[in-house]
């Protein structure tokens, strides 16, 4: 941002389309002529009537009669941004609080957010969709898997600006796969510490899995991250974080709760508050005794696990979540991956290879690339390699919830978040977010004249698939 305040194609005032969409023409005009126009509306393009924001701010009338959960008309305006720059306190307030709009569109779904999916379940956080970023200033590899790392990433003016300075003045190497090399990306006037490798578009899980089987193979993963069960283990293990690949998970197609983590009520082992809640501990093997264990101890749980216990007097099939995880990888040879995803399987070797010998200063990331119809799959089993290596909260790895700073509170001067006319939006967002079909009125009224709800006027396929 400080570059950009003294640059000579710096934007100073506002510009306004002339002549049709596409055309690339533009005016300056004043402020007050945007402040007029935009309020007041008007034949502003030469296309017919356009309302103002005046016309359309209306807090108690209904957008749409028939649909009264989307809200008053004020909510005809969207409000969005490029990215967060600090501004979105300022514009949120002037959405929501002010004027009385719900849609303040952020630019987080048309960003990357596949990529956010995937890495907020492998966070188990899918409230927040959090996210990995990569530690550029220690770390001493990366590999950027279906992204461009000079133009992607959060914030990507910041990140271009991380690299160029990593893999110039630092130790930084990093490897860009990609069905086609992004510019800006790759230098060689950088020297040859970075690299791209070519990729079939959308196979990017049979890459990761291709390593995966690699790094279990020749033992190449980091145990001691991995068998951590649970923060106490954590703790005693001196290690910054933990997961959950030695929780057993009930793995028996014929019981009701499988592909479901086998809880302590399960099997009568001690817990507190509601069964299956967050006080009851999940089941894990303890690597020192071999017998079933909670995962809440001090010390490591099994990595591999396979064995029958009982559920309510059935035999059930249990295997850790890293036992589950080696079957998927193998179910195909490294030829089988390669051919997917159009990489030798000598390159993939020397991939898996290479971010397996930095210890804990490697990364993966693939931040804004896998915005595909698999990509929630596609980022998921990618940021699985850094779980692999252990790098999560390590320096020169993988940062996860690195915190920021409040843009806005109640200052000794100025308070932003309260002020005189205070207004709360209402309504759904114009994207539907966390708002299902089922819940809308045009779903009940179909239901109540015993129609389909989910009418379809093409045939639609979907599949899902790992590579």
């Amino acid at each position: 941002m400080m570059d950009v305040r003294t640059s000579p194609y710096r934007i100073t005032q506002p510009l306004k389309r002339v002549g049709k969409r596409g055309d690339g023409k533009w005016e300056p005009i004043s402020y007050e002529q945007l402040i007029q126009e935009v309020v007041e509306g008007g034949d502003l393009f030469g296309e017919g009537h356009v309302d103002g924001l005046r016309a359309i701010r209306d807090l108690n009338a209904p957008v749409d009669a028939q649909n009264p959960e989307y809200g008053p008309k004020a909510n005809q305006l969207l409000v969005t941004n490029a990215g967060n720059e600090g501004r979105d306190d300022i514009l949120k307030r002037f959405a929501f609080n002010s004027f009385g709009t719900r849609n303040f569109g952020h630019h987080g779904s048309y960003c990357g957010y596949a990529f956010r999916a995937g890495s907020g379940a492998f966070m188990n956080d899918l409230d927040k969709n959090a996210h990995l970023k990569p530690d550029f200033d220690n770390a001493e590899y990366i590999l950027f898997i279906g992204m461009s790392p000079a133009q992607a990433g959060n914030p990507f003016k910041r990140q271009a600006r991380q690299l160029a300075k990593a893999r110039t003045e630092g130790g930084l190497d990093y490897t860009i796969i990609t069905p086609n090399l992004p510019a800006g990306s790759s230098s060689l006037a950088a020297g040859d510490n970075n690299r791209w490798i070519p990729i079939k578009p959308g196979t990017d899980s049979a890459l990761a899995l291709a390593m995966i089987q690699w790094m279990m193979t020749n033992n190449r993963y980091n145990h001691i991250f991995l068998a951590q069960p649970g923060p106490n283990a954590m703790k005693a293990a001196g290690t910054a974080h933990w997961c959950n690949a030695t929780h057993l998970v009930i793995s028996d197609e014929a019981h009701p709760a499988n592909g479901r983590f086998l809880r302590a009520s399960d099997i009568g082992l001690p817990f507190s508050g509601n069964a299956k809640g967050d006080q009851d501990p999940s089941v894990i093997v303890d690597a020192a005794s071999g017998e079933l264990g909670l995962h809440t101890q001090p010390g490591e749980a099994e990595l591999f696990v396979e064995r029958d216990v009982t559920i309510n007097g059935q035999v059930v099939r249990v295997k850790s979540a890293f036992q589950r995880l080696k079957e998927e990888a193998f179910k195909y040879d490294l030829a089988f991956y390669s051919d997917k995803c159009g990489i030798p399987e000598q390159t993939i070797v020397e991939l898996a290879t290479r971010l397996t010998s930095h210890g804990t200063k490697a990364v993966v990331d693939t931040h804004g690339g896998n915005m595909h119809s698999n990509g929630f799959y596609s980022a998921f089993s990618l940021v699985m390699l850094n779980a692999m290596i252990g790098n999560i909260n390590m320096k020169g790895g993988a940062m996860a919830k690195a915190g920021g700073y409040p843009t806005s509170a109640k200052g000794p001067r100025y308070d932003f978040t309260h002020f005189d006319g205070i207004t709360a939006p209402k309504g759904v967002f114009l994207s539907r977010s966390r708002f299902p079909y089922e819940k809308t009125s045009e779903y009940k009224r179909r239901v109540a004249a015993g129609e389909s709800p989910y009418p379809t006027r093409a045939l639609g396929i979907r599949s899902l698939r790992l590579c």
